[in-house]
């Protein structure tokens, strides 16, 4: 989301989907994420850490809530929880999106690609997170957001 105006400029012709997550569920798994990788090399305090990192992403949220390509044609948006309950209907809008022929072989093909034990999202088992544990407040996060969750009608609430 930082570098599309650099993505474009060499691949003009490039069309993306864009997945939202509501910051719910996607800050804790962030954080969490972050700390499975550096906590082993370098032990963070949790609740400081995740302030920081809140503030950091804020900034972030800010520059692309912002940026003219939020709504360049070139990018469909689709909320992750669609995504996660109909990845081919999702993938086929996009297509639709971009009136590109969704033929039956690529849809043939994605469904064996599921189909796939191999390909399971939980094939190296579930990634579990706590807000709270993290030191984070799930009202401040929805307060601090809302502004992202408005805009792409992002209602995960209470996962």
């Amino acid at each position: 989301s930082f570098a599309l105006e650099t993505f474009f400029e060499f691949f003009p012709d490039a069309r993306c989907i864009w997945t939202h997550r509501d910051p719910l569920a996607m800050i804790p798994s962030t954080l969490q994420l972050t700390y499975d990788v550096y906590d082993p090399i370098q032990k963070l305090p949790h609740a400081h850490h995740s302030q920081r990192m809140l503030k950091a992403m804020r900034a972030g949220f800010d520059a692309f809530m912002s940026s003219p390509f939020l709504s360049d044609p070139r990018i469909h948006h689709v909320r992750f929880q669609d995504f996660m309950a109909d990845q081919i209907g999702v993938i086929k809008g996009a297509y639709d999106h971009f009136s590109m022929p969704f033929t039956p072989e690529a849809e043939a093909a994605m469904r064996l690609w599921l189909a796939d034990p191999a390909n399971r999202p939980d094939r190296y088992g579930k990634f579990k997170y706590n807000a709270t544990e993290l030191g984070l407040d799930s009202k401040v996060i929805s307060e601090m957001f809302s502004d992202y969750t408005d805009r792409f009608n992002l209602v995960e609430r209470g996962k």
